[in-house]
């Protein structure tokens, strides 16, 4: 397998992963550097008494081919308790790793996704594209709407 690696964080850089649930951030390859760090902490600091290991593909990049790489890929994957997917026009126009494979793998597998709405006026095309799930949304107004939408 070309380096399917997958690199984790945890609130201290000295903890191990074992025992811990498993949350695996993936977003369009564009995307890793701008919500990486605020996503990953978010989740790691939301409840002083959630203990988890964030875990990501050191290639953003990284696309498997052939069946021996995407088992072995699917492989990691299965281990993980959650995902966090940032949505962004860039991952709803398809074509990457994280909406073809890393999305669609945790529809098929039942795994709990969260789908973060980063950017406005994603609403219809995220439909289209994912269905009716819920997501949160930072840019609506807390004040008079919900963090989720449904249809």
């Amino acid at each position: 397998m070309k380096k399917a690696l997958l690199n984790y964080r945890t609130k201290t850089s000295r903890q191990s992963p074992q025992g811990k649930p498993n949350v695996f951030f993936t977003c369009h390859e564009k995307d890793f550097n701008s919500f990486f760090d605020t996503e990953s902490k978010a989740v790691l600091w939301a409840d002083e008494n959630i203990d988890c290991a964030i875990w990501y593909n050191s290639d953003a990049y990284y696309y498997p081919t052939g069946d021996e790489s995407k088992e072995e890929y699917y492989s990691l994957l299965y281990d993980m308790n959650l995902f966090v997917i940032p949505v962004t026009l860039n991952f709803l126009k398809g074509n990457n790793r994280a909406y073809d494979i890393d999305f669609r793998y945790a529809l098929d597998h039942n795994i709990t996704l969260l789908m973060i709405m980063e950017e406005q006026g994603l609403e219809d095309l995220f439909e289209t594209m994912c269905g009716q799930l819920q997501y949160l949304d930072r840019y609506q107004d807390s004040t008079t709407q919900d963090s989720s939408r449904t249809s």
